[in-house]
């Protein structure tokens, strides 16, 4: 099995290379910060609510449940981006480069405001960009409020720019965060991938089923609503002050046995979630979603509640998944 163990903030250096048997990948700043052990540690005092089964199964949402990835992100995520931050001449490159670090690269699925940083990273490094009359906005205030703050919430983004008097990008960043979740709300992204709601209703008498995302806590329930999955998870998980990890290490440790608890994901941030929460990780790949959930509901599900998860089963799953977010990330972007 490939483990990641809880991260010892004093050694550990975001961008840091960890070895996983034959493998590396890199650990992102979005999941490895330096407040995260004591993240960690918080959650695991509070308390903990009874449990109905042995086992817990949990999943994140979009990309993994929900077929919305691509959707919110060129519906609502990078229109807004191109419209507050005046990147109109720009356009087509700029949502090259945005595809490139939400869909495809290993942060897909990472925080909206890391993302932002890695995209503005990427297109002050194009020669055309460069070139061209477009002012790609400097982000380091951002970067300064995720290294320093534990809570990367809009909210908490707020309350750091309201106690700032150097002018910056942050109000842009605000007003955009806003119109991204206004979008959202306004919209429905209710697809489901096919066999994911008949594992969820099988799963509903068989174990504990949580939901934990990235998405503000309100949207998420909006979406599970809406598609009528509010009543299949015992637990819903979006964004709060303490963040995705810290969510689903709370909710991991209330299962004793390592070998009682799941999680299913569709990017690298979820493995290393999963990892840090000593989970076994089952991978929903980009575009073999199909394949993917009809594995977890006919091999996947039936080893883990018979004890046979862990080992080879488990190992070649992940390397597939790494493999294949590698891959992508070495394809890059053309241009």
């Amino acid at each position: 099995m490939f483990y990641i163990s809880i991260i010892d903030r004093d050694r550990f250096v975001p961008g840091t290379k960890l070895k996983l048997i034959s493998l590396s990948y890199e650990l992102t700043p979005a999941v490895a910060c330096d407040t995260c052990v004591d993240m960690v540690i918080e959650t695991m005092l509070r308390e903990p609510y009874p449990n109905r089964y042995r086992h817990l199964v949990a999943f994140d949402s979009d990309g993994t449940v929900f077929d919305s990835m691509e959707k919110k992100h060129h519906h609502c995520y990078f229109p807004r981006f191109i419209q507050y931050f005046q990147l109109k001449p720009i356009e087509a490159i700029a949502l090259e480069v945005w595809d490139e670090v939400n869909l495809h690269s290993g942060l897909r699925g990472c925080n909206r405001y890391v993302a932002l940083i890695r995209v503005c990273e990427m297109l002050s490094d194009i020669p055309a960009v460069r070139a061209s009359a477009v002012s790609i906005p400097n982000l380091s205030p951002l970067k300064e409020w995720l290294k320093t703050e534990r809570d990367h919430t809009l909210e908490s983004l707020i309350r750091y720019y309201t106690g700032t008097t150097d002018y910056n990008m942050l109000p842009t960043v605000i007003t955009w965060s806003k119109a991204v979740d206004r979008d959202i709300q306004a919209h429905r992204f209710t697809r489901i991938f096919p066999t994911a709601r008949d594992v969820l209703e099988s799963l509903h008498f068989k174990a504990d089923v949580a939901v934990v995302s990235y998405t503000p806590h309100y949207l998420l329930r909006k979406q599970w609503e809406e598609a009528g999955l509010f009543n299949l998870p015992d637990s819903l998980q979006g964004q709060d002050e303490i963040g995705k990890v810290p969510n689903l290490v709370s909710i991991a440790r209330r299962y004793r046995d390592q070998q009682h608890r799941l999680y299913v994901g569709d990017s690298i941030i979820d493995l290393e979630a999963a990892r840090t929460a000593g989970m076994h990780f089952f991978p929903i790949i980009p575009g073999q979603e199909e394949r993917n959930w009809l594995e977890l509901a006919e091999k996947g599900l039936p080893r883990f509640f018979t004890g046979r998860y862990d080992g080879l089963y488990e190992d070649q799953l992940v390397m597939r998944f790494v493999d294949t977010v590698a891959r992508n990330n070495n394809a890059g972007v053309g241009i």
